[in-house]
């Protein structure tokens, strides 16, 4: 999942924006924004004992994808950097990653 991170990074930073990369960049970016947060926190919450369905995992994935984007948004609002597409993209992949990576090394 580190690997799909990295990638949504690159296609947003190094595809033009015209089309018919502006179409590859806003599919990626959609799920970059509202899937990829809310899976890395819900498998460092919901651990493999409780057996979610894919259907109640995506769903709650995007639940928690809207509330972590939300709450970067509003953290970044009151730093110098302010509310920028750079800021937004780097706080969103480290979060994410951190939480890969906590889910992989620290937690099992």
């Amino acid at each position: 999942m580190s690997i799909v991170v990295l990638a949504n990074v690159i296609v947003i930073y190094l595809f033009p924006s015209h089309p018919p990369f502006s179409y590859m960049r806003w599919l990626l970016g959609a799920v970059f924004i509202l899937f990829l947060p809310g899976y890395a926190v819900t498998t460092v919450l919901i651990n493999d004992a409780t057996r979610l369905d894919g259907v109640a995992r995506g769903l709650i994935s995007v639940g928690l994808s809207v509330s972590v984007v939300t709450f970067i948004g509003i953290f970044l609002n009151y730093t110098p950097w302010g509310i920028t597409m750079d800021t937004v993209v780097t706080s969103v992949a480290a979060l994410t990653l951190a939480f890969i990576l906590y889910r992989r090394y620290i937690s099992r």
